[in-house]
């Protein structure tokens, strides 16, 4: 009796169990089945299958989709500067990678240096060592010079160190002027002298010029010497930074043997402006018929009073006037 009793009574404990089960997710039917549902796009109720995104509903047709390959945004996504959303895989795909880090540049401000480097919120902010010519942060890699000056890892190749390069890319400097400006503009090889020197001798130099300009920022120099009377007479010097990419070491030359021929060929005493936005001019047309785009862009981007503008007031001058007006002004006249 007493087992049988106790089957009994579990038996009806777990029959009321399961009609109270029974009971509370009928209620819980009953009440889902009073709440209508609308998509937030179309409008109409939904009905079966649907999609919550932000806490807005969606039917199957109208669910939100990535902008790049139109896929329905059912996981993590993004939006970009436009407000367009876009899912985490072509987000991803399209953010840009920090070039100190190596990582991809997801909820982060970041930098973005000359040729495209990246440097990330992070990088920027942890007081590393800088590049001397694009100053990215550098973490790792690149070089390291006799002068204390770091080079990031992308402007490490191709460099120019010695005086045997600087000679050739001065030599090819004049040869491309020729080819891409005019024969006109010429020199004298016995009046000229080219070096090669570290940052603390170019500083030396540079800080000594009567017209030196922003030290971060000049990675060329050009002394010359003899009677203000007689400019035919003079001698130029000629400095390269050492360390400089061959882009640049060659687009610096250029700069510098502008300075040449202006000082040999001057009527007058000639002001920065006349003298650098010319230099700067003749660079530029030089790296437009080497189709050199990047430097092309860093030169168009100075907005300094005598580089920058002294550029822009030379492309100015040939478009009213050809190369005879930018000659006649470049040389006093």
């Amino acid at each position: 009796m007493g087992v049988t009793f106790k089957l009994k009574m579990r038996a009806l404990w777990w029959g009321l169990i399961l009609c109270l089960g029974w009971g509370l997710l009928a209620s819980r039917g009953s009440w889902a089945q009073g709440v209508e549902l609308h998509c937030s796009q179309c409008g109409k109720e939904l009905k079966g299958r649907y999609y919550v995104l932000e806490g807005r509903y969606y039917c199957t047709e109208d669910m939100p989709r990535c902008s790049k390959c139109g896929r329905r945004l059912t996981g993590k996504y993004y939006r970009d500067s436009q407000g367009k959303n876009i899912c985490q895989k072509d987000f991803l795909a399209q953010a840009p990678t920090c070039s100190v880090c190596k990582r991809k540049v997801v909820d982060q401000a970041f930098t973005v240096y000359r040729d495209g480097l990246v440097a990330c919120a992070t990088c920027k902010a942890a007081g590393l060592p800088q590049c001397f010519l694009c100053r990215l942060p550098i973490r790792e890699g690149g070089l390291v010079f006799s002068d204390g000056r770091r080079s990031c890892e992308y402007h490490s190749h191709n460099i120019v160190t010695t005086q045997a390069q600087a000679q050739t890319y001065f030599n090819k400097a004049w040869k491309l002027i020729a080819r891409y400006v005019s024969p006109k503009i010429t020199y004298d090889p016995r009046s000229v002298s080219v070096h090669i020197v570290d940052y603390n001798l170019f500083l030396e130099r540079l800080r000594n010029s009567p017209n030196h300009d922003d030290e971060s920022r000049v990675y060329g120099l050009t002394n010359t010497y003899g009677p203000s009377s007689n400019p035919q007479k003079a001698v130029s010097q000629v400095f390269l930074l050492q360390g400089l990419p061959s882009a640049d070491a060659l687009s610096t030359m250029v700069h510098e043997c502008g300075h040449v021929w202006q000082q040999k060929n001057r009527k007058i005493d000639l002001d920065l402006l006349r003298s650098e936005g010319f230099c700067q001019w003749l660079s530029y047309k030089v790296n437009v018929g080497l189709r050199r785009q990047d430097q092309v862009r860093i030169l168009l981007d100075r907005d300094d009073p005598y580089y920058g503008q002294g550029l822009q007031y030379y492309l100015q001058l040939e478009r009213r006037g050809g190369l005879p007006a930018v000659f006649r002004y470049a040389l006093g006249g």
